[in-house]
């Protein structure tokens, strides 16, 4: 039977409230399963390994260190997976991890980082008050034993996680409620482990590292022919880099993803989607000039997984829906033209 968005909203949320929390990661699955939905529309399996890259993303700005250390995301020890991610950090101290995913090492965390989720996170996010009932997902594994690293490896190892019939598209339209709400707890819950107000902790927590992204910006600014991509006004000194799908609802620093934009213009669009006429340049860009600018800089450039999350963010649009058309203006959603133009 399929499950409503309404049914897998108030699942998730039995989840979050009734669920065992000792670590944070319970929150980095449901993250992790919300962005692999996005980034893999109309998938009914998550494979652990598919995960545990979108984990990785999520802890790697929490791994810096703040107030002096990396913070505590565990009521005991440091969290494993955090321990795993700062350790390859430190190992690559500078590095973006759009450029990290290139390291020789990155397999070896991505076996670590799977591993810990499929011993820990995934057989126990579903148990409330002691019992398990699969309300999300399905897994032919549990944690009595859990499996060891090595049969993890082994190629007979049966790692899907099966999304039951419904989820993937409920998440996929929750995710702009869910998401804010989601680390919202996941600050409470780091701030309370820390000692620390929760106020200064979502930004280093969930926020873009733009850092990251300054040694692209001239490059996006020449294949832009110095035009900013929103107004086509001249770009001055005073430009930056934007991810054309909001940070917020697709954490991506894909150069696909990315344009150079005015100062005023990126302040004025923030988390919105843009609306039809920006979307259609934005898919006509030119390919082959990013791909060589992506090469140089060692980028990772991946159009299709852009195309394919920005399809999932405009689909369930309605009419009813506005979409930011340029400095204080917005326009209605034109579900036929959205379906041309994301073709």
């Amino acid at each position: 039977m399929t499950r409503e968005p309404l049914r897998v909203m108030q699942d998730m949320l039995q989840i979050l409230e009734e669920g065992s929390f000792v670590a944070t990661y319970k929150y980095a699955v449901l993250l992790g399963l919300i962005d692999a939905c996005v980034a893999r529309p109309g998938a009914e399996v998550v494979t652990s390994r598919q995960l545990a890259n979108h984990v990785i993303a999520l802890y790697w700005p929490q791994v810096r260190v703040h107030v002096g250390r990396v913070l505590t995301q565990n009521s005991g020890r440091q969290a494993k997976i955090v321990q795993q991610v700062h350790t390859f950090a430190v190992q690559n101290e500078g590095v973006p991890l759009v450029r990290a995913r290139t390291q020789a090492q990155w397999q070896g965390l991505l076996d670590d980082v799977e591993h810990t989720l499929i011993e820990m996170p995934l057989p126990k996010l579903q148990r409330i008050r002691g019992e398990t009932v699969e309300t999300l997902f399905h897994i032919n594994w549990t944690d009595t034993p859990a499996p060891t690293a090595r049969e993890v490896r082994r190629p007979d190892f049966d790692n899907r996680i099966l999304l039951l019939p419904g989820v993937g598209d409920a998440l996929i339209q929750l995710a702009p409620l869910l998401r804010p709400f989601i680390q919202h707890q996941w600050a409470q819950k780091v701030a309370k482990l820390n000692a620390l107000p929760e106020a200064e902790l979502p930004e280093f927590l969930f926020g873009p590292t733009r850092g990251d992204l300054v040694p692209l910006r001239d490059g996006l600014a020449d294949v832009q022919g110095g035009r900013c991509f929103y107004c086509d006004g001249r770009l001055g000194k005073a430009f930056e880099v934007d991810h054309f799908l909001p940070w917020s609802r697709v954490p991506s620093d894909d150069l696909a993803n990315l344009v150079a934009a005015d100062r005023e213009c990126n302040n004025d669009k923030r988390d919105y989607l843009a609306d039809i006429e920006h979307l259609v340049r934005w898919r006509r860009r030119q390919e082959a000039a990013l791909a060589d600018f992506a090469d140089r800089m060692q980028w990772s450039f991946v159009p299709q997984a852009a195309l394919l999350s920005a399809r999932a963010l405009y689909a369930p649009l309605t009419p009813d829906s506005r979409l930011w058309t340029g400095r204080k203006q917005w326009a209605s959603a034109d579900r036929e033209r959205l379906k041309q133009a994301l073709q």
